[in-house]
């Protein structure tokens, strides 16, 4: 799959990495991982979404849960 990397939303980390941005605007975009720690630019919406390449969502399937917590500096 390497020779597609660049296709991804974010070439540097691994396929199907779940990733986040705000108001899918993608300035914003970010990696998630266990007990990641993120501070939002800006309010908005945070939508998640596995990194791939975008023509490609049609065959992701599944669900997942996502916590987010407000953390202290």
């Amino acid at each position: 799959m390497d020779a597609f990397n660049g296709s991804k939303f974010m070439p540097q980390e691994p396929w199907f990495r779940l990733c986040g941005a705000i108001d899918e605007d993608l300035e914003t975009v970010f990696s998630i991982g266990t007990f990641t720690k993120w501070r939002a630019p800006r309010s908005g919406i945070l939508g998640c979404f596995a990194n791939d390449a975008p023509a490609m969502y049609w065959n992701n399937m599944g669900k997942i849960a996502v916590v987010v917590a407000a953390v202290a500096d």
